[in-house]
């Protein structure tokens, strides 16, 4: 049964190459999170919850889905953090926190969000969907970095991007935002913003690249815009790193990638049912690459790259201020 499709409306904000490349990364890890730290040698280092980053504990989740709206709000926070000079959930400029910063950029973050018998409130002047990081120059060095949490417990930033519980378990599109200047302290700024509009979304989201390394694996610069994504009766470009989303319902849905400088076509069918996918295209590759996995094409887990000393000093993951919402306790039922 093929459902119905809502496209997202793609406005200013399409991501980076940077931000894109932290999107499926993070994407990546949400769907592994084990895998991801053997990958990336995270089990050898010590997190702030004081045991070896293994991950192993952590359930899978879905991805998350792009937002161009997200995007906006998290890259006006890290240009504004690099090019003024702070580092920090709170503007230095106008006083203005993350909640406010996605709902001004037009994202319609509810006021609460129903628990098992309470409700989350997500108030102005609060920080429920942001994360973020300074001085680290690529986008895998700073997620992992994130990942770690080295000296902060609980935490709170691995367990906002891995969505390990319950509330941010809701979350169902992401975006980030990248800035650097190289006479701010920090030169490289990271904002990661993550949100719902309500926690029964689900998505068909992920990226059209062309594999330049032969790694299997999309890294920055590799993406492919205005490639034409085809779901169903439901037709988009990719964003100019490659990224996409479509919100669906659930149901078996056809997808085929092609047009632009996307080598061939890319066909093929996933079910959703309750959870939204990771579907991905490589030009010249005929199959799709669904939740980082393919039958014929190999996907390698990415290499934790060095910073240079430079860009490394006083990188910090920075703290995760007032992330956690308020809770109101309810009667169940009421």
């Amino acid at each position: 049964m093929l459902a119905l499709l809502v496209p997202i409306v793609s406005l200013a904000g399409s991501p980076s190459a940077e931000e894109q490349a932290f999107v499926t990364a993070l994407n990546r890890a949400r769907l592994d999170p084990a895998a991801w730290a053997v990958a990336n040698g995270l089990g050898e280092l010590v997190g702030g919850d004081g045991a070896l980053t293994t991950l192993a504990d952590l359930p899978p989740r879905p991805p998350l889905a792009l937002s161009t709206l997200l995007v906006n709000s998290a890259r006006g926070h890290a240009e504004e953090m690099a090019y003024v000079d702070y580092f920090g959930h709170e503007s230095a400029v106008d006083g203005r926190w993350p909640n406010d910063l996605v709902r001004d950029a037009g994202y319609p973050l509810p006021t609460e969000i129903p628990g098992d018998g309470f409700v989350w409130r997500l108030d102005p002047g609060a920080n429920s969907v942001e994360s973020i990081a300074a001085g680290y120059p690529d986008p895998i060095t700073a997620l992992n970095a994130l990942l770690v949490d080295e000296g902060v417990n609980p935490p709170m930033h691995r367990i906002h991007l891995l969505g390990s519980d319950d509330f941010f378990s809701t979350h169902r599109e992401l975006g980030v935002g990248f800035a650097r200047d190289d006479a701010s302290t920090y030169r490289n700024y990271w904002a990661i913003h993550s949100a719902l509009e309500t926690a029964d979304d689900r998505f068909l989201t992920g990226v059209v690249f062309e594999d330049l390394d032969g790694d299997g694996a999309y890294d920055a610069g590799e993406g492919l815009g205005g490639v034409q994504v085809a779901v169903g009766d439901a037709t988009i470009e990719t964003e100019s790193a490659g990224g996409w989303a479509l919100r669906v319902g659930d149901g078996t849905h056809a997808i085929a990638c092609s047009g632009g400088d996307f080598v061939g076509s890319a066909t093929g069918s996933v079910t959703v049912a309750g959870a939204s996918r990771e579907v991905d295209c490589v030009s010249g590759f005929s199959a799709l690459i669904v939740d980082f996995v393919a039958d014929d094409l190999p996907i390698a887990g990415p290499v934790t790259p060095t910073a240079s000393a430079c860009d490394a000093a006083g990188a910090s993951p920075g703290w995760l201020l007032l992330l956690r919402p308020l809770v109101l306790r309810r009667r169940r039922g009421c």
